[in-house]
């Protein structure tokens, strides 16, 4: 799992005052603190749910996707995913959502360090630093493509998520 391709929820295509079942999708792919990419129909107000899911505002949302961040996600979207994705960007509000951003993934509800993918998102949380270390060492042992492509390292909590530089 820990090198699954990233979740793709249509929001797309929701009913107004219907429960959606994207918003189902969002709260689990939040409980798995990866990080996903939501395609919503602009004259929606998908938005503004999604902020509510996130506990955050819409101002606070990260910024559309272009047709070039999709590309740059090639490694971490399913084939399938990707060609969708390129076919709907101009027309649909297409958001990454990255789960070091939000607030429900600081302490206490997270512990002080992380092995965090950039594309992947969150893949473990940790009490130590060796603990984290060892995360590491296994993530890149397991994942050989990693030592080509290094997006993955050991965050610490400081206030905000930083990278620990000193291994």
């Amino acid at each position: 799992m820990i090198h699954s391709s990233i979740h793709v929820i249509d929001a797309s295509q929701e009913v107004p005052q219907e429960k959606s079942h994207w918003e189902t999708q969002a709260l689990d792919a939040l409980r798995s603190r990866r990080n996903f990419v939501i395609v919503f129909n602009p004259a929606a107000d998908g938005l503004a749910r999604l902020g509510k899911i996130l506990d955050c505002s819409p101002s606070v949302l990260p910024e559309k996707l272009s047709k070039w961040a999709i590309i740059g996600l090639h490694d971490v979207l399913a084939p399938e995913d990707q060609k969708w994705l390129l076919s709907v960007y101009s027309t649909q509000d297409l958001r990454l959502i990255e789960q070091l951003q939000l607030a429900r993934n600081r302490p206490p509800q997270i512990k002080q360090f992380i092995l965090y993918c950039e594309s992947r998102g969150i893949i473990s949380d940790h009490d130590t630093l060796e603990d984290a270390r060892e995360a590491l060492w296994l993530y890149l042992e397991d994942f050989r493509w990693s030592r080509l492509f290094p997006m993955a390292g050991i965050y610490q909590w400081h206030g905000e998520w930083m990278p620990v530089r000193k291994m």
